[in-house]
């Protein structure tokens, strides 16, 4: 007996065939999708090869190898974090605006780098705070402090330069 399933991902139908073991009352329990699962991760490393074509990574592997470590560090390629930081305060600014005007393009560039900043230098005081663990942890082991490619000298002097820039970000902030 054959049941036909339908693709999400591509619309296509696929064949499956059941197991032959069911159990008392007749109810399969098991069912073999095996080719329904081989396309759905087929076409997950397809989203995953578009994903990284199209990305901060691709800037990354490109940059010159002696500052390649320095923007893994501030982990550059993976944007996700400094968006999180930076849609709150664009909105803000978007609704801080007069009514019937856009929001200032200065104020959304400078929270736009501001958010980039910190976001880098949560990473790198991250990676100083864990780097003993990170050495033992096969998710982060080739982590550039953990792998030895900036030392811990360098992280903090990249640290320091993060956060000075954060802190003339903000010093030309208005007050009041």
């Amino acid at each position: 007996m054959n049941f036909i399933h339908n693709d999400p991902f591509q619309g296509k139908k696929i064949g499956i065939k059941p197991s032959k073991k069911s159990n008392f009352f007749g109810v399969q329990e098991q069912a073999v999708f095996t080719k329904y699962y081989e396309r759905r991760e087929e076409l997950r490393e397809k989203r995953i090869q578009l994903a990284n074509t199209y990305n901060m990574s691709q800037f990354v592997k490109k940059a010159p190898n002696s500052i390649r470590p320095y923007l893994e560090l501030a982990r550059v390629d993976k944007p996700i974090g400094t968006l999180l930081l930076y849609i709150p305060c664009a909105y803000s600014i978007c609704l801080a605006a007069p009514p019937g005007q856009l929001p200032s393009l200065y104020y959304l560039g400078l929270f736009g780098l501001g958010a980039f900043l910190m976001r880098g230098a949560g990473c790198v005081i991250n990676d100083l705070w864990d780097r003993d663990l990170d050495k033992r942890v096969e998710r982060t082991k080739n982590r550039p402090i953990a792998s030895g490619a900036v030392s811990e000298k360098n992280a903090i002097k990249l640290l320091a330069v993060q956060l000075s820039l954060s802190l003339g970000i903000l010093l030309t902030l208005n007050p009041t």
